[in-house]
């Protein structure tokens, strides 16, 4: 027992406990002033948001109806204000049974799954499988603190 280091230690734990603290204050200050300047703006932005979503659809709408007429053979159009494009591509539907039909076939190439490791189920095996599969066990040293809060 080194009653030097217990104190150099406690006095770090002191420092932290005292900057997570700040941190948290702080954090909950901005957070607070963030959400009034959010609900202040809210309204405009929601319409503006809006009103953009519906010019939006108009141009879209403009260009499908008149895309002989506007495009002319051509791609992109460049005006004052933007730029307006054109293309015909190769798009693919699906109907909403296509997943299982691809399983009945076995063309598993389509399917997309996620795999990972799941490290409690491995960290719980013997050295021998943890050895056929290239992992180990080793006693390494862990290092940790808990901060004491105040009342």
């Amino acid at each position: 027992m080194d009653r030097y280091l217990e104190d150099k230690a406690d006095i770090m734990l002191k420092n932290i406990k005292f900057t997570v603290g700040r941190i948290d204050s702080l954090e909950k200050e901005a957070e607070a002033e963030l959400a009034a300047i959010r609900k202040k703006y809210e309204p405009e932005l929601g319409l503006l948001k809006e009103q953009i979503a519906v010019f939006d659809k108009e141009i879209v709408f403009l260009m499908k109806q008149n895309a002989g007429r506007l495009f002319d053979g051509r791609d992109k159009i460049s005006l004052t204000n933007g730029i307006l494009l054109y293309a015909k591509e190769m798009k693919v539907s699906l109907a909403r049974d296509t997943l299982a039909k691809i399983e009945e076939q076995g063309w598993e190439e389509a399917i997309k799954i996620a795999k990972s490791i799941d490290r409690a189920v491995v960290e719980q095996w013997t050295d021998e499988r943890l050895f056929m599969v290239g992992g180990k066990k080793k006693l390494v040293e862990k290092f940790g603190y808990d901060i004491k809060q105040t009342a």
